[in-house]
């Protein structure tokens, strides 16, 4: 996995590319603690990624709930990428409204950002 960090102000916008899974959740999970912590909105662009698993969907839900806790916004760029959406089919989070667990107002794998 290979990730870069752009801060504008107290924005992040996080770009993710290659394979996001098990091997890579430790990184992720720092990666993901340490902008919700410093940023007040944060956009992960996702369109470069060429494997999801479960264990990154689900790094993603819980830094969605731990951001919108902190009154954080962490928001997915929209993208059309079919790796994403089959990894979300296959695990079960597949959504269009609200989060599943109806804590946080949108769902992060809804999309908010267009």
């Amino acid at each position: 996995m290979h990730h870069e960090v752009k801060m504008t102000g107290t924005a992040a916008a996080v770009t993710l590319e290659g394979s996001v899974t098990i091997a890579h959740a430790a990184e992720l999970k720092e990666l993901l603690v340490g902008v919700v912590s410093e940023a007040t909105e944060v956009v992960v662009h996702m369109e470069n990624i060429s494997h999801l698993d479960l264990s990154g969907i689900q790094l993603f839900c819980a830094a969605c709930r731990s951001a919108e806790d902190g009154g954080i916004r962490l928001l997915q760029e929209r993208t059309d990428s079919e790796v994403i959406r089959e990894a979300l089919v296959e695990a079960g989070f597949y959504r269009r409204g609200i989060c599943a667990e109806q804590r946080c107002e949108t769902c992060f794998w809804k999309g908010d950002v267009s």
